[in-house]
């Protein structure tokens, strides 16, 4: 036997969990701004460097992804074919691809130092903020809500037991 049930039901389980994942994080980025991202970090603690690397960082990949899709484009125009072949022939034929997003990406990321020295970064150790986080009153009835239904649901599947995605092998 090429499949045993206990093999399907384990990769349904591993699908669920993955795509939960994905919608969560989806819903994060989709509601939640790089900026105030980048505040929460530090407010947490994390140093300025740090939290501003991070920030950074999420807001460039869509560029980042424009920049791969121009670049496509342009290797689909003069004529790359990328779906014929094998693993490798695709692979090697995604170096026309690759190479010039990451020289473009690599040309960005000393433009943003130069302009960064420009603003003299990290001569201030404490650097003042336009807007500051504060915990509101919906952030504190979302966190008891969110802590509650952890709660119950621990509570219920110690007690009564919930289904498990898992299965006991």
């Amino acid at each position: 036997q090429i499949f045993f049930a206990n093999s399907i039901y384990l990769a349904i389980s591993y699908s669920l969990r993955f795509l939960v994942l994905m919608l969560i994080f989806s819903i994060f980025f989709l509601t939640t701004s790089p900026d105030d991202l980048g505040l929460a970090m530090e407010s947490l603690g994390l140093p300025h460097d740090i939290s501003l690397a991070f920030t950074m960082a999420i807001r460039f990949m869509p560029v980042i992804a424009m920049e791969f899709q121009t670049v496509y484009d342009a290797q689909r125009s003069r004529g790359l074919e990328l779906e014929a072949g094998g693993f490798r022939d695709k692979l090697r034929k995604y170096i026309p691809i690759i190479v010039p997003v990451f020289i473009s990406t690599i040309r960005r990321t000393y433009e943003i130092a130069d302009a960064m020295d420009v603003r003299a970064f990290g001569a201030v150790k404490n650097p003042t903020r336009l807007h500051t986080l504060k915990m509101e009153r919906i952030d504190w009835i979302i966190i008891l809500l969110s802590s509650s239904l952890f709660l119950v649901l621990l509570l219920i599947d110690n007690f009564i037991g919930l289904p498990k995605l898992l299965p006991l092998i």
